[in-house]
């Protein structure tokens, strides 16, 4: 299996999250907002600068980044630590592979990043490696603000960045959008 299926798999099995999903993956799945490959890039374009991984990471929830098991660094069921030589932050600044796979991970399915809704979009398909403003929209109906120009803002910094990395950044600390109760809008 490819990569990016045991990330997005593993990811799907770690995150507790209040939606009821029936079966594995029943009629929900969880969709992208940013693309993963252009969320990955974001972030991996950091990944030797300690201050930068921090600062990505001190906004994301804690308890919900310790509890996700993406890649081979630590083991399921061990608590991870970010900081000091042993921590993700750390290891990924010296290139350890199972470091930098986890930090990818956690950094592409950050949940500010994803809207769980149904598998099956008929008014509004899933747009696949393409910017998905479907999401953005409901979101702005709920008053978050940090969504109402976000497919603007992303491509206009396409050639910087550092604008994308604060981007992401304003992503990490939100939750997963549910949309289940919408599902006939979809």
């Amino acid at each position: 299996r490819s990569k990016p299926f045991t990330i997005a798999f593993l990811w799907f099995l770690e995150v507790p999250l209040s939606d009821k999903l029936p079966g594995l993956i029943g009629e929900f799945a969880r969709h992208h907002i940013i693309p993963w490959a252009e969320a990955c890039h974001a972030i991996d374009l950091y990944h030797t600068n300690e201050s930068k991984l921090k600062e990505f990471f001190d906004k994301y929830n804690e308890a919900k980044l310790l509890s996700a098991n993406l890649g081979q660094w630590g083991s399921s069921g061990e608590k991870k630590e970010l900081d000091g030589e042993d921590g993700l932050i750390h290891q990924v600044a010296i290139e350890n592979p199972e470091a930098m796979e986890e930090c990818s991970g956690l950094a592409t399915w950050l949940p500010g990043n994803l809207v769980i809704g149904p598998t099956k979009r008929i008014h509004h398909p899933d747009p696949k490696e393409k910017f998905d403003e479907y999401p953005c929209e409901l979101r702005e109906k709920n008053n978050s603000k940090d969504y109402k120009d976000l497919k603007k803002d992303w491509e206009n910094a396409i050639s910087n960045p550092d604008k994308r990395f604060e981007i992401m950044l304003k992503l990490a600390p939100n939750d997963i959008l549910d949309d289940s109760a919408n599902a006939s809008n979809w």
